[in-house]
């Protein structure tokens, strides 16, 4: 019986199918064409690796000589066991409509949901005409060119095959849903993304979310039931790592018997929204509509390192000024930057006044720890004086982002004010070039969009923390003011 396992010997050069724009246009099910290559993030910002399903195909028994068993993962990290006939040239396309009629999701969630092969080390968003089987083939040479992994690790990776949301649906199109079974598929993976940590927020945010959640995993409160003890040994099931060291770290300080103020927290909020009866799906349109606020919602993620501000000891070179680890959130909206240790959103830019550039070294080849780099461009206000600042992002991913940042502006270019238009976005995304694919994204940028620059939001959800990046600074002009710590690609 085969079995999607990759292949650890070279490729064959004919055989190689790229990518998605990271998440590709085609975003749906398989049955859209794309437009570029993609892929997401790994999970290190402080995604726990527990939740992260299993390899892509189990041994079973097979009917044929070409058939082949798998299981496609669904977001709560259950799965669907199917057997395809020819799973070898099997299609995303092919296998998400099979996992479509196995859920009785309706025509509509098409434009809502892909297919994906993700893992510890790398997620992608699969093209219609993709081969998942084929892909896995390569995950180790995917791999090598867009992480930082040691040998050992790639060759340790195995990928799975996961159907979830696409990072080119719209939040408009995802708001007009009223199907409880796509409404649940979407609660169920914005659960994770949170507990994941890639949704930062404030602690008030995480414990009314978590409230929601508790309500529609343990039903009503109960005090005779629903013991603190209870909620204690589920933390983890209801907050990101980090958020519950944090408070350990306060708890440290009192008596080692206390429980986690957190346990306190939630059992508060959970009484809370108790107090009304919601049925199942008044709770996850509650929970999502609270996600569908977060300007990083529906993202891909990248990582990549910036440099930090130099600080005294290191402007005198006694010190070397370390990286700051980063996690890069692209949707449909704009970019966000985020410190991958602390979950905290550093920067957010929208796509309308931005300005960004690819660049990689002519001496990358010769030096696997020269990465290429994707610069910002935005503009700035310092002393009642508009400047333009730029940060230089390193990521081997960079590629990546530059191409489905590039396919999501021609998205908006393309598109009217939503949701009026809402009905020809999945035309719209059939209609992406499919020839642009990953190695093929150097393209230059629209005219218009080079020559507008970024203003800052510093109102609520977008609060950029300028003092924690490392900057160079010029002058409406382009003349250079402070040249910061940019590296010349």
């Amino acid at each position: 019986m085969e079995n999607f396992k990759k292949k650890t010997g070279d490729q064959d050069p004919e055989e190689e199918v790229h990518l998605l724009t990271m998440e590709d246009h085609p975003g749906d099910n398989g049955q859209t064409a794309a437009s570029k290559e993609q892929e997401l993030q790994d999970d290190k910002t402080s995604t726990p690796q527990k939740t992260r399903p299993p390899p892509l195909a189990a041994p079973q028994i097979s009917l044929s000589p070409k058939a082949m068993d798998i299981c496609v993962f669904l977001p709560d990290m259950t799965g669907i066991q199917m057997t395809l006939e020819d799973g070898k040239n099997a299609t995303a396309s092919e296998i998400f409509e099979l996992v479509k009629e196995e859920l009785e999701l309706p025509a509509s969630s098409a434009s809502i949901f892909s297919l994906w092969l993700t893992s510890p080390l790398l997620e992608v968003q699969l093209k219609p005409h993709h081969s998942p089987f084929k892909l896995t083939m390569q995950w180790d040479e995917f791999l090598r060119k867009y992480t930082v992994e040691t040998e050992d690790e790639i060759l340790r990776d195995e990928p799975s095959l996961v159907f979830q949301r696409s990072v080119y649906c719209s939040r408009a199109r995802e708001e007009m849903e009223a199907d409880p079974k796509v409404l649940r598929l979407l609660y169920q993976e914005a659960v994770r993304n949170v507990v994941e940590g890639r949704y930062p927020c404030e602690e008030e945010v995480y414990l009314r979310l978590a409230g929601l959640q508790a309500l529609e995993t343990m039903g009503a409160y109960n005090p005779e039931t629903h013991t603190e003890d209870i909620y204690e040994k589920e933390l983890h099931q209801y907050f990101p790592d980090y958020v519950i060291a944090h408070g350990q770290k306060k708890l440290s300080r009192l008596f080692s018997s206390t429980k986690h103020p957190l346990v306190y927290k939630l059992v508060h909020s959970h009484q809370e929204f108790s107090q009304k009866k919601r049925e199942s799906v008044d709770i996850y349109r509650e929970y999502m509509q609270i996600c569908w606020q977060f300007p990083f919602y529906g993202s891909a993620y990248f990582h990549g390192q910036i440099e930090k501000p130099a600080g005294v000891l290191a402007k005198i070179g006694i010190q070397r000024n370390p990286d700051t680890e980063i996690t890069v959130a692209v949707n449909r909206e704009g970019i966000f930057v985020i410190d991958s240790s602390k979950a905290s959103l550093i920067l957010g830019l929208p796509y309308e006044d931005l300005s960004w550039e690819y660049a990689e070294s002519g001496s990358a080849k010769d030096n696997p720890n020269c990465q290429p780099c994707l610069f910002l461009q935005f503009e700035a206000t310092e002393n009642n004086t508009t400047v333009t600042k730029l940060l230089q992002i390193f990521s081997k991913e960079a590629k990546l982002m530059d191409a489905l940042i590039e396919t999501c502006v021609a998205i908006l270019q393309e598109t009217e004010v939503e949701p009026a238009i809402l009905k020809e976005e999945h035309a719209q995304a059939q209609a992406t070039p499919d020839n642009a694919d990953l190695d093929c994204v150097d393209a230059p940028l629209p005219k218009e969009k080079r020559g507008q620059l970024f203003k800052i939001l510093q109102s609520g959800q977008l609060c950029n923390k300028m003092d924690k990046l490392c900057l160079a600074t010029f002058s409406v002009e382009g003349e250079c003011i402070d040249k910061g710590n940019v590296r010349t690609p």
